[in-house]
């Protein structure tokens, strides 16, 4: 394309800005691989894997009810033994805890007993013998019982899948899938270690698995927790 000299200044701007708009945009990067969850990865026993305080076993804790207010996340705590609310003092739930393993002898670790039932517990049997909960806590005796991580990557954000739910029948069944991104890159799934809320169980009930399934018309949400992230999904069941 050529253009009359008086115009030559506008012409390299028209030619800059056509290449501009004409050149091929990067594609995007792909994502990441999803790391399996936790319940996969710790079915066996005899796992290599050293669990993550903040990422799995924080969670767990909150999954289990441990450190819930009705537990040892009240402010009182329970029995001598006190968590941070829902785990947000990673510090002082690691401290508290330290005080109840025996890195030497994991199985006879208190937090373990005390789970599974093989002493007292007030709060009842919260670990079933051989589960992957059980596997994933005792992992993470024998390892020593790690604290969080020196400078951890963030959370920067909790993909749940479907993002809404539409039922049209009572009964109707929807499972949810919640993918940890961090910002080191990893990709996790941890609906496993999700703690899941129906905001309205006349509407919508919601199992500790993430299955969700319609009652009554209406509208409402179910929620997801995980680590610092908090995502409601919404829920429609429509009158007709």
């Amino acid at each position: 394309m050529q253009f009359h000299k008086s115009f030559a200044p506008l012409a390299t701007l028209f030619t800059t800005l056509l290449a501009a708009v004409t050149t091929p945009l990067p594609a995007d990067e792909p994502a990441a691989p999803v790391t399996a969850s936790a319940a996969q990865r710790f079915a066996a026993a005899d796992v290599a894997e050293v669990p993550d305080f903040q990422k799995h076993i924080v969670p767990l804790l909150g999954k289990l009810g441990c450190n819930g207010r009705a537990c040892h996340g009240s402010f009182q705590g329970r029995g001598g033994f006190r968590l941070s609310l829902f785990g947000y003092d990673f510090a002082t739930d690691h401290d508290e805890l330290y005080g109840r393993v025996d890195t030497e002898t994991a199985a006879q670790s208190l937090i373990l007993q005390k789970g599974l039932m093989e002493i007292q517990h007030e709060g009842g049997q919260r670990l079933k013998p051989g589960s992957w909960e059980h596997h994933l806590m005792l992992r993470w005796v024998q390892a020593g019982a790690p604290p969080r991580i020196p400078d951890p990557p963030a959370l920067l954000k909790l993909e749940v899948t479907p993002a809404e739910i539409l039922f049209t029948a009572t009964g109707q069944q929807q499972p949810l899938t919640a993918i940890a991104v961090w910002s080191n890159g990893v990709r996790e799934d941890v609906t496993a270690l999700c703690r899941f809320q129906t905001n309205d169980d006349q509407i919508a009930d919601i199992t500790q698995h993430g299955l969700v399934t319609a009652a009554e018309p209406g509208d409402t949400h179910v929620v997801a927790f995980y680590d610092s992230a908090v995502v409601p999904v919404p829920v429609i069941r429509p009158v007709t």
